[in-house]
């Protein structure tokens, strides 16, 4: 396990606390790092771009983490705030006591009002999102496949 790089090193640190040998712990760190289920997170932030977004492998596939985008919503929202407390507490109340199509469309008043939720990405860096969490969410699994194949 000396010669091992550090995520398989963890992987098969991990592995053996499951109560499995040393050796065969190795030996399965190395089955999932070859089968390229062990990856480190993979960031797309490309400069000059308002919002960069964070994918990571999962055990069910991969997770995207916008929280810039949330962040920047949050950030917009409380600068309403200052400026208009009451207006803005109102506005709130207004929005938590909707429900179904109502609360949607002052959700969506509100989100486009603040900056919008969408993050355009020119071509290029939009295949390489695509790629960075194809990679993250892993290869696809045997019964997987004949089930995708139905």
């Amino acid at each position: 396990m000396k010669h091992m790089p550090l995520l398989k090193k963890q992987a098969a640190a991990l592995v053996a606390r499951c109560g499995i040998r040393p050796r065969a712990a190795a030996k399965a760190a190395t089955a999932l790092h070859d089968a390229g289920m062990l990856a480190w997170p993979a960031t797309i932030d490309p400069s000059g771009l308002p919002y960069g977004l964070t994918v990571r492998s999962t055990a069910a596939g991969a997770e995207v983490d916008a929280y810039l985008v949330v962040r920047a919503l949050v950030k917009a929202l409380a600068s309403e705030c200052v400026e208009d407390p009451e207006g803005v507490a109102e506005e709130l109340a207004v929005i938590d006591g909707a429900r179904g199509p109502e609360l949607d469309a002052l959700l969506d008043e509100l989100i486009e009002r603040l900056g919008g939720a969408e993050i355009r990405y020119p071509a290029s860096t939009a295949r390489e999102l695509a790629a960075r969490i194809e990679r993250a969410a892993g290869p696809m699994l045997v019964p997987m496949q004949r089930k995708a194949a139905g």
